[in-house]
């Protein structure tokens, strides 16, 4: 088995591409950010086990539209970007999980520690860009991290328990890819 689109190496269309997360806040809301700073290469083999996905994200783009908690993310409370400024995705295995789903095992990058995460991935299909005729692959990915798990371990306790900030991260992405060459064009 391998994915519903052509052998070879994809990369990102920068435009239609968002890299997103949500954490819970107080318990009560979640506040969401994205980082706008990706670049990702899918290679896509004759089957799954040689097919690839590597991502990597300037984690200093975060942005969640405020100003001040942008900064302290930036921060060594978050991601001390000064000392580990990129966060990477590598695969190490895609299994189909039904008709146009997949699941991603990889390993995370990020402050200086590697941890294992999988990624549930929705393949939402093809279409030709009428712009420039170039054939655009749509697909939505989710999963979930321990801020903890890596080292990201600020915390202010609330009073009746628990923390203002959440230790699960929730991860939000959508994509659109496009054959490397077209981008190269």
């Amino acid at each position: 088995m391998t994915l519903p689109i052509r052998t070879g190496d994809w990369t990102l269309d920068q435009a239609h591409t968002t890299v997103g997360f949500t954490v819970r806040h107080l318990g009560i809301s979640r506040v969401r950010g994205r980082f706008t700073g990706v670049e990702a290469t899918v290679h896509v083999g004759p089957d799954l086990p040689s097919t690839t996905v590597r991502v990597e994200v300037e984690l200093a783009t975060v942005n969640t539209d405020n100003p001040d908690r942008d900064a302290h993310l930036r921060s060594s409370d978050f991601f001390s970007i000064e000392s580990h400024p990129m966060m990477v995705f590598e695969s190490g295995s895609i299994e189909e999980h039904g008709q146009d789903r997949y699941r991603i095992d990889g390993h995370l990058h990020l402050n200086g520690r590697v941890k294992p995460l999988a990624l549930d991935v929705d393949f939402l299909g093809t279409a030709t860009f009428p712009g420039d005729g170039s054939v655009h692959a749509g697909f939505t990915a989710t999963g979930s991290l321990s801020r903890k798990a890596f080292g990201v371990d600020f915390n202010v306790p609330l009073a009746a328990g628990g923390f203002v900030i959440a230790d699960q991260v929730n991860i939000e992405i959508d994509v659109q890819l496009l054959p490397a060459v077209a981008q190269a064009a």
